[in-house]
C-alpha cells in the first residue's frame, strides 16, 4: 500500500558507529531504494548540522561531531 511514514536509515559513522536515522518519507511498494533527501534532514536535525558534498561523496554532519 502506497503511503507515508517513518523511514529509518541505518547508516554506519565514520567512526564504525551504527546509528538510525528516522524521517518521514513515502512508501512506495515497488521502489527498491529509500532516498534521504539532504534538505529534509538539515531541517530535521538542526543545531549546526551540515551536508558536504565533494565529487565523490555526500558527508552528513550531525551538531555533535558525527559524521556518516
Amino acid at each position: 500500500m502506497t503511503g507515508k511514514g517513518i523511514v529509518q536509515w541505518k547508516v554506519e559513522t565514520k567512526a564504525g558507529d551504527t546509528i538510525n536515522l528516522d524521517f518521514l518519507g513515502y512508501h512506495i511498494p515497488n521502489a527498491e531504494v529509500r532516498l534521504l533527501s539532504p534538505q529534509v534532514f538539515l531541517s530535521k536535525v538542526g543545531n549546526g548540522a551540515k551536508v558536504i558534498q565533494t565529487p565523490a561523496d555526500l558527508l552528513l554532519c550531525l551538531g555533535n561531531d558525527v559524521e556518516f
